[in-house]
């Protein structure tokens, strides 16, 4: 017959016994769960990069795989959201698609994830856009009748255009009024010579 007090022994191992397996499986799950935590690895453009092309997608990537409902916004110096085309999870990726190009001036992009381990992580980064300004051109794209662009000299170059204009117009009057004079003079001397005769 078991004694009450070895009775209380066994009890006691049991638990724990159970108390050491728990553990351990806390142990071992620990730190399977803290390497699913997702961080971000980089972005594109970089944290307080000066982006100095045209711009047409703002991408983070991060350690783990992401959930759909993962999600950026872009904010400028003035802190007026910019909305992007679209914004697509997929894998360890968040891209944001860029419609129009963003003017030059300072960016913020706030970014929300859901990793496949349920942990939401949020956080900022920022970056700069200056873009080189274009330089003023001679001729001046102005779109034809027909829908194509066709290009139109500058005003510089009308002027010339219009004084050579205006200049073969001149030469050609004086020409013309050169020919009616020997036109005449011929004449003049024709008749001469006829009364002559």
């Amino acid at each position: 017959m078991m004694r009450p007090y070895e009775h209380q022994k066994g009890e006691l191992s049991v638990k724990a016994i159970t108390s050491l397996v728990l553990a351990l499986i806390a142990i071992i799950l620990f730190p399977t769960t803290a390497l699913a935590h997702t961080e971000l690895e980089h972005t594109f453009p970089a944290d307080k990069e000066v982006v100095s092309k045209s711009l047409k997608e703002i991408r983070l990537t991060f350690e783990g795989n992401l959930e759909a409902l993962s999600t950026l916004t872009i904010v400028d110096e003035a802190g007026k959201q910019i909305e992007p085309t679209s914004i697509d999870a997929s894998g360890k990726e968040l891209t944001a698609t860029l419609g129009d190009e963003l003017t030059n001036g300072d960016y913020k992009v706030n970014w929300k994830i859901a990793g496949t381990d349920g942990h939401v992580l949020e956080g900022h980064y920022l970056f700069t856009v200056d873009l080189p300004t274009a330089e003023k051109s001679e001729t001046v794209l102005l779109p034809l009748a027909t829908g194509n662009l066709g290009t139109m000299p500058s005003e510089s170059k009308i002027k010339s255009t219009s004084e050579e204009v205006a200049d073969a117009d001149q030469n050609k009057l004086i020409l013309l009024g050169l020919g009616v004079l020997i036109l005449i003079s011929n004449m003049v001397v024709f008749a001469r010579k006829r009364r002559n005769v």
